[in-house]
């Protein structure tokens, strides 16, 4: 049986991914503009505590769940595993109810620490109203990955990828749709927009339920199994092996998402004690978590894509023991995904201001240079999900979770002083160096226990930093002549201009890539190590 290559898994697996987060990009502008810069603040608190909340109630228990179905029907005890699904459900539900009550209780005393004690009250009131609607999603959030552990654990990816394309179309539509009747037909206040947008993940959830409830009715039916057949469960044995299985992906979530906690609660309050205004402070808190945060994650599909797909392949080396192609699997995953992403970052970070102001319009200026930092931060975040999913399968946990706490340590000890000594900057820039050292301490694991010297790459990645600056040069030479201006050009103009000098930097890197012959000895590698022709 042929397999498929590492880089054709990879790409497949993010083309959902990507269709997910363009989606999610696409919707900030016409948001923005129904709700306004300064409302926008709000969403964005919520979004960020809501993200994180999800991943500390639910990571690891629905991967959990995904592979004891998966174990169950890999044995054809359909009994077994149907049961398990049943139970899992329960848990689930539990685990939003509890989430649901804690978080709507709990929202008076989390409020302060979000906007910062200074705040107004105004601030504080809708503050506490985002939170509420975040406890809501919290308990529909939770059912849903229930079913969706379902459809992963007997491998319906179809199901499960168009169930978070659906849900993301459901939850647009009805966050812009009834926010324009809200606004713009009702004339309720801008901020309406911003609650209809925190209750738009309860709705599209529950159609997202409601569409795997009727595929997994049809799925269970085709099994003609004998419902009258009783099948015990040991839950104590049970909870055991969901628990084995889920806690260390809860510890390695929950500490891949405190370096953004540390800006949510951090940010407000030390930017009001050097006494910037509170409209500033929510408009430069939107423009760092929010707006610029949907554009650098552009790259990061091609992180996430690639993650998901080197589990098997490194997994299979592993047990083989063959550390030749162990050492080339890696190797391969880190040059393609900076092969991809290089230029996505360059271009990121060479044009940030016209590319701002073509997505949001408002605030180019201040957008453009914030998202120039966040596009350094960008390259990182490319490589190091790839880093930490090749120690969690090398079955290295203790050294991730010690280099996530440790990069935790270094954001949340540096935080301030470089928000104080630079501004508002120093948030992104405390990121950049919590990375760094993220990036690091994993390469230099991967080396000591593994042997790995890194020369390959590092002779390939020289040649696409090549590629690179000379990218670079041909768009700065753009900029120069004058050739963008986004206050004489408008939205549509200087989309027009960034198709043109974007492209025309783009064919520069291509085009030295393959002078260089990356390409090439990619696709050479890769024949080698597979045996294909």
């Amino acid at each position: 049986m042929n397999k498929r290559s590492l880089i054709l898994s990879g790409l497949t697996s993010s083309l959902g991914i990507f269709i997910t987060k363009a989606i999610g990009i696409l919707y900030v502008s016409p948001f923005t503009q129904i709700a306004g810069q300064a409302n926008t603040a709000y969403y964005s608190y919520g979004y960020t505590f809501y993200d994180f909340m999800l991943q500390l109630a639910i990571a690891g228990i629905p991967v959990a769940a995904a592979t004891l179905i998966s174990r169950y029907a890999a044995k054809n005890d359909i009994a077994m595993m149907l049961m398990i699904n049943r139970f899992m459900k329960r848990v689930l539900f539990t685990v939003g109810i509890v989430f649901f009550v804690v978080i709507y209780l709990t929202a008076p005393w989390i409020v302060p620490f979000i906007i910062g004690r200074q705040a107004s009250q105004e601030s504080y009131a809708i503050t506490l109203v985002v939170l509420r609607f975040v406890a809501l999603a919290m308990f529909i959030t939770p059912v849903l990955s229930s079913y969706r552990s379902f459809m992963q654990g007997l491998k319906e990816m179809r199901h499960y990828a168009f169930s978070q394309v659906f849900e993301q179309i459901i939850r647009v539509a009805f966050l812009l749709g009834v926010s324009v009747l809200f606004v713009n037909v009702f004339n309720y206040d801008r901020i309406y927009a911003v609650y209809i947008a925190m209750l738009a993940a309860s709705i599209a959830g529950i159609f997202a339920i409601v569409d795997l409830y009727i595929k997994e009715r049809c799925i269970i039916k085709s099994f003609n199994i004998d419902k009258s057949v009783a099948v015990p469960l040991n839950v104590t044995t049970f909870l055991k092996e969901i628990f084995a299985i889920s806690i260390p992906f809860l510890i390695v979530s929950v500490l891949s998402n405190l370096e953004a906690m540390v800006t949510l609660f951090g940010f407000n309050s030390t930017m009001l004690s050097l006494g910037v205004k509170e409209l500033d402070v929510n408009l430069l808190f939107t423009v760092i978590m929010f707006t610029t945060k949907k554009l650098v994650s552009i790259p990061h599909v091609l992180a996430l894509g690639f993650s998901i797909a080197i589990i098997p392949y490194i997994s299979e080396a592993f047990t083989l023991n063959n550390r030749p192609a162990l050492r080339n699997h890696v190797y391969d995953a880190i040059e393609t995904v900076l092969f991809i992403g290089l230029p996505m970052v360059a271009g990121l970070f060479i044009f940030s201001k016209e590319i701002y102001y073509v997505f949001y319009v408002d605030y180019a200026f201040i957008g453009g240079e914030v998202l120039k930092t966040a596009s350094i931060q960008s390259l990182l975040s490319v490589v190091s999900p790839v880093l930490v999913n090749i120690l969690i399968v090398l079955q290295l946990r203790r050294k991730v979770v010690s280099s996530l706490a440790l990069a935790f340590i270094v954001k949340l000890a540096i935080f301030i002083p470089l928000i104080m000594f630079i501004g508002y900057q120093g948030a992104v820039v405390s990121s950049i160096i919590s990375h760094i050292v993220l990036v690091g301490y994993n390469l230099l694991t991967l080396k000591k226990l593994y042997g790995f010297n890194y020369s390959r790459v590092r002779s390939r990645v020289f040649l696409m930093l090549i590629a690179t600056l000379s990218m670079g040069l041909v768009g700065y030479f753009f900029l120069l002549v004058g050739w963008h201006n986004i206050v004489i050009d408008g939205r549509w103009m200087t989309l027009a201009k960034l198709i043109v000098s974007g492209g025309a930097s783009l064919a520069t890197y291509l085009g030295l890539s393959w002078m260089f012959g990356l390409p090439q000895m990619y696709i050479l590698q890769r024949k080698k190590i597979h045996g294909t022709n």
